[in-house]
């Protein structure tokens, strides 16, 4: 008799092979936020608004169930499953948050995840949850108390400190460990989200109160935040790591796109500010290449780094204001010789940076032990202590 686990993990694998599927569940959290009056203007734009709103947080679950057979996949059909009609008609009234999460300790992820990957690519670093979303939600209730809904982009988990009594159940998961492939696929969320939303991983959190008007202002028209490093199409190809290929290639696409030869700046790694008009302009645009990056279950050299795409969309065909630069602190938890070193290193750095608007905290250890999760949590307490509505 063939062993239960072994035959769902199998059958796993054959759906992943026939299927491309984006099965995406959004959770809005019980965080009692209200939302501000928003005063919007009319604009000449493409985020013009004309409506005056005053919103209550709302509880709900949002599903969006979305099949691809990769067998048929043609380059027109990728962008069908959403009527994108009453997004390109209606404006921005209010901003809502979506973050991705994954459990990467779940056993049966892990095997899935290294048959899918291979060993060789398989880095469990890169799934693993070391609570940064319970504080990341933490710290949009103290900060960011503005923002009306929560989605959480979720494989089939719940975290072990969420109260499930509170929204409700959890019920879909996501085929892919590509995080640009899922971000590929954002101009089809829900019309339930706003036109107007924020994104974050799970391993960004607020540091310092931040308003609407950090991100779009009172028009709608959103800002965007970049670093100071810049992709040419000239640049040598073979001389740069496989993380800044993908946007000497991506700029390449651009520049045959739009019949130009133009230098371009990278997107900062904090908050991605985004319009859904706008991201449906790119599924339009920009068809084969996010096609072809919603295909790939892990990363390749063709993906598309979405935000980078987006911000030149943004500059293209909207208004927009550049973000104050550094407003993002990056923290990189890379292997040393004495990792406890590193982490109080950084954890000192965390605490001391007074003007980042946001923290990432990129888990790159091989291992963490007791002793070093201990010093994370010590440090995500004394930031939010606050427990929120939706945890245990």
């Amino acid at each position: 008799m063939i062993n239960k686990r072994f035959s769902r993990l199998q059958l796993y694998k054959i759906v992943f092979i026939i299927l491309f599927i984006m099965i995406i569940s959004f959770i809005v959290l019980n965080i009692n936020i209200i939302n501000k009056n928003i005063n919007n203007s009319s604009s000449n734009n493409i985020n013009s608004n004309t409506n005056n709103n005053n919103i209550n947080f709302n509880i709900k679950y949002i599903k969006r169930n979305q099949k691809i057979n990769i067998n048929n996949i043609s380059k027109n059909n990728l962008f069908k499953p959403l009527d994108t009609e009453n997004i390109i008609n209606r404006d921005c009234q209010y901003v809502d948050l979506v973050y991705t999460w994954v459990n990467g300790s779940d056993p049966d992820l892990l095997q899935l995840k290294s048959e899918i990957l291979g060993d060789s690519n398989f880095e469990p670093h890169r799934f693993r949850d070391i609570g940064g979303l319970k504080y990341s939600l933490r710290s949009v209730k103290k900060y960011a108390p503005w923002i009306k809904n929560i989605y959480i982009i979720t494989a089939n988990q719940i975290p072990s400190w969420f109260n499930i009594e509170n929204p409700g159940n959890i019920k879909s998961h996501l085929p892919t460990f590509n995080s640009n492939s899922i971000e590929s696929n954002f101009w089809n969320l829900p019309e339930e989200v706003s036109n107007c939303f924020l994104y974050l991983n799970d391993d960004v959190f607020f540091r310092q109160p931040v308003r609407q008007e950090d991100f779009f202002d009172k028009d709608f028209n959103q800002v965007i935040y970049q670093v100071g490093e810049r992709v040419r199409s000239s640049l040598e190809y073979d001389k740069y790591d496989a993380y800044f290929k993908i946007f000497i290639n991506t700029n390449r696409l651009l520049d045959s796109l739009w019949n130009e030869t133009k230098e371009r700046v990278l997107p900062d790694h904090g908050v991605q500010v985004f319009n859904r008009k706008i991201l449906i302009k790119m599924a339009e645009e920009f068809r084969n290449p996010l096609l072809e990056t919603s295909s790939n279950r892990k990363r390749e050299s063709n993906d598309i780094p979405i935000s980078f795409v987006y911000n030149q969309f943004v500059k293209r065909y909207s208004n927009y204001s550049v973000g104050r630069p550094r407003s993002n602190l990056y923290i990189g938890l890379w292997n040393e010789n004495d990792n406890y070193t590193r982490i109080d290193r950084s954890i000192e750095l965390i605490n001391n940076e007074k003007n980042a608007i946001t923290v990432c905290v990129n888990d790159g250890f091989d291992f963490i032990d007791d002793t070093i999760d201990q010093k994370l949590s010590t440090l995500y307490e004394s930031m939010f202590p606050e427990i929120g509505a939706h945890e245990l």
